[in-house]
């Protein structure tokens, strides 16, 4: 069976990096959902093969009534109000869908397998939520993964209310507060980072695997700023120092070389810069 993700794009300007990133994703047998405002439609490439939904189908009065407090509304087209209240759309989305075992990404991010393994996984350890924990202060929704809908409602809830926080800082907070049902995704291979509260390498003898927040893909692409090339940035927030360890691709598939000299598959790439052709 085909693992779905879903995308979500709420803003009144469309980012041509989306169609990079459904062209990643269709190397591997995924089957896609893309939310996008009707009239942004028509710049979707003709021949990708994605289910195509109208952003507007799946609005409601909490994705009407938010507005974050103490953010410019002004930078990137609504931006740090939009990460968040794409989260109302895609819990009413996956209701109206009745979507199970599925995971959300972020436009910018790279996908390098079908997931089924990961997929797996996450079916069969009796959580809700996956999740991407890099710090001790935020979670990077790069890729999370949902068992059903449930779960989104309760989180929509938690963001509605605290509307001065960013996405970042309110899904860290809403995994602190249900670690009974949400686990963190590993980032490294390695204990030693973890600390009492959070274990950066949990789960990572059963995926064998990591996943990227950020930091791995602003090492290797740079980030957003086109001003210069910031190719090798180190993100000051991520647990550990990517630029300790040293990375290969073999095909399209990156690993992380660990201390030991062994390969790390990774399974996402954060592409922070929006570069997603230099992928293809």
């Amino acid at each position: 069976m085909q693992t779905t993700v879903v995308l979500i794009h709420s803003g009144i300007f469309f980012p041509f990096y989306i169609n990079d990133c459904i062209k990643i994703l269709q190397k591997n047998n995924i089957d896609i959902r893309l939310l996008l405002s009707k009239d942004l439609h028509k710049y979707i490439n003709s021949d990708s093969d994605i289910n195509l939904e109208v952003l507007e189908d799946y609005e409601d009065n909490y994705y009407k009534e938010y507005h974050i407090q103490g953010f410019s509304t002004l930078f990137k087209d609504k931006f740090y109000e939009r990460t968040s209240s794409r989260f109302f759309i895609l819990a009413n989305y996956a209701e109206k869908r009745k979507l199970k075992s599925f995971f959300h990404i972020e436009n910018d991010v790279a996908i390098f397998s079908d997931l089924t393994t990961e997929k797996k996984i996450l079916d069969g350890i009796n959580k809700e939520m996956a999740v991407v924990i890099d710090s001790d202060k935020r979670c990077v929704p790069s890729i999370v993964w949902f068992k059903d809908y449930n779960i989104i409602n309760s989180l929509s809830d938690f963001i509605f209310i605290n509307n001065t926080f960013t996405d970042m800082e309110n899904l860290f907070r809403f995994f602190y507060s249900n670690k009974n049902n949400i686990i963190n995704l590993p980032i490294i291979d390695s204990d030693e980072f973890d600390t009492d509260q959070i274990k950066y390498c949990n789960f990572f003898n059963e995926f064998n695997s990591i996943f990227d927040g950020a930091a791995i893909g602003q090492y290797l692409f740079g980030i957003d700023d086109q001003t210069k090339n910031t190719v090798g940035f180190i993100n000051e927030t991520n647990v550990f120092n990517v630029s300790r360890y040293s990375y290969i691709w073999e095909g399209s598939q990156p690993y992380m070389i660990n201390r030991n000299g062994s390969k790390i598959k990774i399974n996402n790439l954060h592409i922070h810069c929006k570069n997603l052709k230099q992928l293809l």
